[in-house]
């Protein structure tokens, strides 16, 4: 579990510290090199026993629901993921990488994830009242905001950007939205409606925006990954 109060302090890292799961489809280089930026020369791993043999797992995303799905159970990286969830030790998952944690994405069809966290993903449009004029996708800069029913505390990987009103990046149609509302612990505003930002279950964080793509502040919440 990360430091509940959020704030830093000295963790040695090495080179197997941080692994992230290359299934074929995500964005590899960028969050290689996020973590290059803080000196972590983070590991890919593409097989299933690698993934368990991990110390902290990263789980990027691009694209469809559907095609990080199929493409994940092809490699057998599914099992091996849900195998590591069960060790306790951290995981991130980033945009899809975090939707993929949920039970299934109404993404132009029906898909089954890898069923984690209970909830679904659905179409940002879909959720917001006056949805025939809604611009999609969410792109751009948005600031981390408190879960609006303040059921669950921040995280300490997002508390200190929700508290120092810091703005990270999104590009995202379609958003999760977890049964539980305790696993949402920050989200953002867009076209005045509450999307869920980011997600925790116990050594599980997941966020909709890319802190690779978020500058310094994004490189600031891999680095409070690191002391989970």
């Amino acid at each position: 579990m990360c430091p509940s109060d959020g704030r830093s302090r000295e963790v040695a890292v090495t080179s197997n510290s941080v692994s992230v799961v290359d299934y074929g489809l995500a964005n590899l280089y960028s969050v290689l090199r996020a973590f290059k930026e803080i000196g972590v020369d983070a590991t890919v791993v593409s097989d299933p026993q690698a993934v368990l043999q991990s110390e902290r797992l990263v789980i990027p995303g691009v694209g469809s629901f559907e095609a990080c799905m199929n493409e994940l159970r092809r490699r057998g990286l599914d099992d091996a993921v849900l195998g590591f969830i069960q060790t306790g030790r951290p995981v991130l998952g980033i945009c899809v990488g975090m939707q993929i944690l949920f039970g299934e994405s109404l993404e132009f069809g029906v898909w089954h994830g890898l069923d984690h966290l209970p909830g679904q993903v659905r179409s940002i449009r879909e959720l917001h009242q006056d949805h025939e004029s809604l611009r999609v996708p969410h792109i751009g800069w948005s600031e981390l905001l408190n879960p609006a029913d303040q059921i669950s505390a921040p995280h300490s990987v997002v508390e200190p950007a929700i508290a120092a009103a810091e703005t990270l990046y999104f590009v995202h149609s379609f958003v999760a939205v977890p049964e539980n509302r305790q696993h949402v612990v920050a989200e953002c505003e867009y076209e005045g409606r509450r999307l869920c930002a980011a997600v925790c279950d116990k050594n599980v964080i997941g966020v909709q925006f890319h802190p690779e793509r978020s500058g310094k502040a994004g490189l600031r919440l891999l680095e409070r990954f690191l002391l989970c």
